[in-house]
C-alpha cells in the first residue's frame, strides 16, 4: 500500500511536470513570435514611412495644383484688366488725336481769314493764297478741351504703368507655381502606385505596425507568466532533489563511500528552455572537509563507475523528474 501510494504521488508529480512543460513550450513559442515581430518592426515602420512620404508628395502636388489654379485665375483677371486699360487708353488717344486735328483746323481757318493778297503767309511766306483753309467740320473745339483730354490721357497712362507692377507680380507667381507644379508632378509620376491604392497600403501597413507593437507590449506579462511556470517547475525539482540527494548519498555509503558528501546543485540557464531555467549539476566530495566539486572532475574511473551505479539505482523510477 505504501509503495502504491508513492507510485501515485510520483505519477501526479510527473503529470504536473508534463503540464507545466507543455505550457512552457507554448510560452517560449509565443515569446519567440514576439521577438520575431520585434526584429521586423523597424522594417514595418520604415515601409510605412516610405508610403507616408509618397502620400505627402501626392498632397504637396494637390496643394500646388490648387495654388496654381488660383494663380491662373488671378493672372487671367489681371490680364483682362490690363487689356481693358489698354483699350481705354487707345480710345482716349484717338479722341485726343481727333480733337487736336480739329483745333489745328480752327487755327488754320482763323489764319486763312487774316490772309491778304500780296502779303506773306505767316506759315509758308507765300504772297499768293490760291487755296486757303476751309472748315470741314461743324464741331466746336478749343484748346482748353484738348488740354483736359490730354490730362485725362496722362492720368490713364500713369495708372496703367502702376498696374503693370500688379500684372507682372501675378505673372511671376503663375510662372513660379507652374514650375513647382511641373516638379511635383514629375515626383508623383515616380510613385509606384496611385493615390487610392496608396491609401489602402498605408492603412494596411499602419495596422501591421500597431499589431506588432501591441504584440510586443505583451512580452513583459508573457515572460512573467513563463517565469512563474519555470519557478513552479524549479520548486518541484528542488523538493524532489532533496529526497533524491539523500537517497544517492545513502546508496554511495552502501558502496563503501563512507565519508562521501553528495549534493545536487541548481543554477540558472541563460535563457528559457522547454525544460525550464534550471541547470542541474551533481556535486561530490570524497574526503571530509573538502568542498564539493563537479562529479566528473573528482572521481577516478573506477570510482565514477561505482558512483554512477548508485545514482542509476536510485533514479530508476525518477528518470523524468
Amino acid at each position: 500500500e505504501i509503495i502504491e501510494k508513492k507510485d501515485t504521488e510520483q505519477s501526479q508529480i510527473q503529470l504536473q511536470i508534463t503540464q507545466i512543460e507543455e505550457r512552457m513550450q507554448k510560452g517560449i513559442l509565443y515569446l519567440q513570435s514576439i521577438d520575431t515581430e520585434y526584429q521586423r518592426l523597424p522594417e514595418y515602420k520604415e515601409q510605412l514611412l516610405i508610403l507616408q512620404t509618397y502620400e505627402q508628395q501626392y498632397l504637396t502636388w494637390s496643394q500646388i495644383k490648387t495654388e496654381h489654379e488660383k494663380a491662373k485665375q488671378v493672372f487671367d483677371s489681371s490680364f483682362a484688366i490690363k487689356q481693358e486699360k489698354e483699350h481705354i487708353i487707345a480710345q482716349k488717344q484717338e479722341q485726343v488725336s481727333h480733337i487736336q486735328t480739329a483745333v489745328l483746323e480752327q487755327t488754320a481757318l482763323v489764319m486763312a481769314q487774316e490772309l491778304q493778297e500780296n502779303k506773306p503767309c505767316p506759315v509758308c511766306g507765300s504772297l499768293h493764297h490760291p487755296a486757303p483753309a476751309v472748315q470741314s467740320s461743324s464741331e466746336s473745339t478749343d484748346a482748353a478741351q484738348l488740354s483736359a483730354l490730354r490730362e485725362e490721357l496722362e492720368q490713364l497712362q500713369t495708372d496703367y504703368r502702376q498696374y503693370l507692377q500688379t500684372f507682372s507680380h501675378a505673372q511671376a507667381v503663375l510662372d513660379e507655381k507652374t514650375n513647382q507644379l511641373k516638379t511635383a508632378l514629375e515626383v508623383c509620376q515616380e510613385i509606384p502606385t496611385d493615390y487610392e491604392h496608396l491609401q489602402i497600403q498605408i492603412k494596411e501597413q499602419a495596422e501591421q505596425v500597431q499589431k506588432s507593437e501591441a504584440l510586443i507590449a505583451t512580452r513583459k506579462k508573457s515572460e512573467e507568466r513563463l517565469q512563474k511556470e519555470c519557478e513552479g517547475l524549479s520548486e518541484i525539482r528542488k523538493k524532489e532533489a532533496k529526497l533524491l540527494q539523500a537517497k544517492i548519498a545513502e546508496g554511495l555509503q552502501d558502496l563503501n563511500f563512507l565519508d562521501v558528501c553528495f549534493e545536487i546543485r541548481f543554477s540558472k540557464t541563460s535563457g528559457y528552455t522547454v525544460e525550464g531555467t534550471d541547470e542541474v549539476e551533481f556535486m561530490i566530495s570524497m574526503n571530509p572537509g573538502e568542498p564539493t566539486r563537479p562529479l566528473a572532475t573528482v572521481a577516478s574511473g573506477g570510482e565514477l563507475s561505482r558512483i554512477m551505479l548508485a545514482i542509476k539505482a536510485v533514479m530508476a523510477d525518477k528518470d523524468e523528474i
